[in-house]
């Protein structure tokens, strides 16, 4: 008797961790999520996703949601890759030197729409990128990224670039990390769940960090001073992704159904979130005492001096990947410039 409690114990857990299940007509995909279900991610952007997908398929493939991830943030790309999980999203500088092409959606003053980038960057990556295959054994679902980067700080006023030198800022990787690198920062490389204790022990003096992020990571009261850039200090680039094997396991036509709410249009729709995001916590940040600054016309130039070697970097190794980084560039820039402004 006691053996085969163990044994169901262990089928159990087998079952839990595998990708997939199938019951009778139902592909039940499990969804590995490091992000708590009050986060706009979880909340606005891959819930509803999965409701969407439940839909198009008329039942025939539902996505759960883990209730605890399968590992740690960082880990997330691996895991889908692996088949560990059936599907992920995930923060691409969490994996330095893995990714190169999506570095372009980090830039800075890239733009103060998520949802106009988001849209731009996932033509851009189909039309540019998608043949470089750097999410080898994932099958893409979308692209995006979150309102405008910000720096965050316990204490002001930043009026240059020197008076940001040597202090701890947590960041996430990726063009972030090479942003707080060219201002003489110090940057501290950790996952956005880790910045509550970061702060709150004093391990590091502010965050380059989206407004709606403060305010999901209930933060404001360690950063009270805001700094904001025209488009953008950085910004950071997300993907959600399937198993590739996996969804190539599922019929055409729940393939393609899946894909009829994925791709541009769940990349536009997460960039609406976060802007709707991004309003509602500025409002929550400056009711709360804290203080919203722009940054001075010469401070933007000091910062887009330092800044600009990046975006030349970028390109060259965009060429690595045979892919031509410049007009990829500005092709992105012209989508972002040219996307309708919504209400």
């Amino acid at each position: 008797m006691r053996m085969s409690r163990t044994r169901g114990a262990a089928a159990a857990l087998l079952m839990a961790l595998a990708p997939a299940a199938q019951a009778g007509d139902v592909t039940t995909v499990n969804f590995s999520i490091f992000v708590p279900p009050t986060h706009p991610i979880y909340a606005e952007m891959i819930a509803p996703w999965v409701e969407e997908v439940e839909r198009v398929t008329e039942g025939r493939v539902a996505i759960k949601l883990l209730p605890k991830p399968l590992g740690g943030a960082p880990q997330h790309i691996d895991l889908v890759r692996d088949g560990v999980a059936g599907a992920v999203f995930t923060v691409h500088g969490y994996t330095p030197g893995r990714f190169t092409l999506t570095k372009m959606a980090e830039l800075p003053f890239s733009g103060d729409s998520a949802e106009a980038i988001s849209a731009a960057y996932w033509q851009v990556h189909e039309k540019y990128f998608a043949e470089a295959d750097e999410h080898r054994g994932v099958k893409l679902l979308g692209l995006f990224v979150h309102g405008p980067g910000m720096l965050f700080i316990k204490e002001g006023p930043v009026e240059s670039v020197g008076d940001l030198k040597g202090v701890k800022f947590r960041v996430g990787g990726g063009m972030v990390n090479e942003v707080a690198t060219a201002l003489d920062m110090t940057a501290v490389l950790k996952s956005a769940p880790e910045s509550y204790e970061l702060l709150s022990n004093g391990v590091v003096d502010g965050i380059l960090f989206p407004i709606s992020s403060v305010e999901t990571f209930r933060l404001e009261p360690f950063v009270p001073y805001a700094l904001e850039f025209p488009g953008g200090l950085y910004n950071t680039s997300f993907m959600m992704g399937m198993n590739r094997e996996l969804f190539d396991s599922l019929s055409e036509v729940d393939r393609d159904a899946i894909m009829s709410v994925s791709g541009v249009e769940f990349s536009r729709r997460a960039g609406r979130a976060w802007d709707v995001s991004t309003a509602k916590a500025r409002e929550v940040y400056v009711s709360q005492g804290g203080v919203i600054e722009q940054a001075s016309d010469a401070l933007v130039a000091e910062v887009r001096a330092a800044t600009a070697p990046l975006e030349e970097a970028w390109i060259e190794e965009a060429g690595k990947k045979g892919v031509d980084g410049a007009v990829a560039l500005e092709e992105y820039r012209q989508l972002i410039q040219s996307y309708p402004a919504t209400e």
